[in-house]
């Protein structure tokens, strides 16, 4: 044949049809795009931010159906966006948090059908509270230094025990 054409008998003997059909399939796949909903689903998008309106990455996120019949969780990505797809119609709570900032809960989140919900969610900074307790008592370990010594005074050498009897004298307990 002159036509230009190849003769193509079955695929396994034509590799170059194998080839093509193989990445004709993989670019119909990719290229698919998932729109985070169904006919009879809905979706919530979102992202997360600061008090001042920057992008928070890192903020775990809960949602639950009214009913408490279904919860789903996810994390805000590196731009702060957060998404949950294929959800069912109905009423929802969101939480949302993340260390050093205060719980948000947003409550009654309607998703309707094939409609795709986007949120803000702002997060405060949360409030530390530290305790500082202040003793006069003398700590018996001193981790700053390495002495094992400590002054003591006659109230101190005078509720000795002795072994001798009830002497009290210096010389008495140095010489044994």
């Amino acid at each position: 044949m002159s036509n230009g054409l190849r003769e193509c008998r079955p695929l396994s003997r034509c590799p170059w049809s194998l080839f093509l059909l193989l990445a004709l399939t993989v670019a119909l796949l990719s290229s698919r795009k998932t729109s985070g909903q169904t006919a009879s689903t809905g979706a919530l998008t979102g992202f997360t931010l600061d008090p001042s309106g920057a992008i928070l990455p890192g903020v775990v996120l809960q949602l639950t159906i009214e009913d408490g019949s279904e919860a789903r969780s996810a994390t805000s990505d590196n731009d702060g966006r957060f998404g949950f797809f294929l959800l069912r119609p109905g009423t929802y709570e969101l939480q949302a948090s993340k260390v050093d900032f205060k719980l948000v809960s947003q409550q009654d989140i309607h998703v309707h059908v094939a409609e795709t919900l986007r949120l803000e969610l702002h997060l405060e900074l949360a409030t530390r509270v530290e305790q500082t307790r202040v003793s006069s008592q003398p700590l018996m370990v001193q981790p700053d230094t390495s002495a094992l010594g400590r002054i003591a005074n006659q109230d101190t050498i005078s509720g000795l025990p002795l072994a001798t009897g009830t002497s009290r004298n210096w010389q008495d307990c140095l010489l044994g």
